[in-house]
């Protein structure tokens, strides 16, 4: 249900639904790993990566629990969070300091505390605006953290200090899930009104001034999406520069042994106008071989 691109090492890392493991690939899908095996009961969602402390942080709703593994230290385990949670879905880190942001529709809030489970503290409670939280994108320049509600069908944004709170955007029908920001304009995935039970995927650029830039349309159900400039996949080993959508696919054998088949897919204007810069939208759907 999560996706996350580490630049250090050029990998994608991305939560399973279905076997409840966390898996990592190269951009094109090969070289497939297992980073680690949930416990019986989980239900992963989000995930987010600290390419520079070496860290990965995921959301565990059917244990209740937020887990932080190491990727430098033979990929060691640690619970930050589990009491008072109802449902972590989405996970997002201020890397310059510390601190880990996740939303909880359960419990309508979006909370915060350091990477060590410490100074935790209700960063938005619920209001008219905020009832079923989703996608979260942190803005650290601006101290701004976007957050996207299934329910209110409202993309707003709280500063992180003052705690203030606006809305940012507003879609009529829209079920919004997977955020992610790239020079102050975001990148949000939409199932719409069929919700779980839609067969496309609206993804949506959204300009600073909160109108609608661009908009795409995928087969399938997309949860999570991740925008990368290109001077920040540069390890990657990448083919050029897709015009619309281009999508590869790679069968391998994971670490753990299961044969999986891999589909990376790439999608770049018209969603990204940007004089200069190849900006690189990466999703991922996964699905086991028979």
């Amino acid at each position: 249900m999560g996706i996350d691109y580490d630049p250090v090492d050029g990998r994608v890392y991305w939560s399973d639904t279905e076997d409840n493991t966390i898996r990592s690939a190269n951009l094109d899908g090969s070289d497939a790993r297992l980073v680690r095996s949930i416990s019986q009961g989980g239900e992963l969602w989000g995930l987010s990566v600290d390419s520079v402390s070496r860290l990965l942080f995921y959301a565990d709703d059917g244990n209740k629990v937020i887990g932080m593994i190491s990727l430098d230290n033979n990929n060691s385990h640690h619970i930050v969070v589990d009491t008072d949670i109802g449902q972590p879905i989405d996970i997002e880190l201020d890397k310059h300091n510390g601190v880990m942001y996740w939303s909880d529709p359960v419990r309508s809030k979006i909370e915060r505390c350091n990477y060590d489970g410490s100074d935790r503290q209700t960063l938005i409670f619920a209001s008219s605006h905020l009832k079923r939280p989703s996608g979260l994108a942190l803005d650290t320049e601006g101290r701004r953290l976007y957050w996207a509600d299934t329910d209110t069908q409202l993309i707003g944004w709280t500063d992180v200090d003052s705690k203030r709170s606006e809305v940012f955007f507003n879609q009529r029908s829209s079920y919004f899930m997977g955020l992610d920001i790239y020079q102050n304009e975001l990148f949000v995935t939409d199932w719409g009104p069929e919700k779980h039970l839609s067969e496309t995927t609206h993804i949506y650029h959204i300009g600073k001034n909160g109108t609608m830039r661009a908009s795409i349309q995928v087969n399938g159900i997309v949860n999570d999406v991740r925008v990368y400039a290109e001077e920040s996949i540069q390890k990657a080993s990448i083919s050029p520069t897709p015009r619309s959508e281009e999508t590869t696919k790679k069968e391998s054998r994971d670490s753990d042994g299961a044969e999986t088949s891999i589909i990376l897919v790439s999608v770049i204007v018209p969603l990204v106008v940007i004089t200069g810069i190849a900006t690189l939208i990466v999703f991922i759907k996964k699905r086991k071989c028979k």
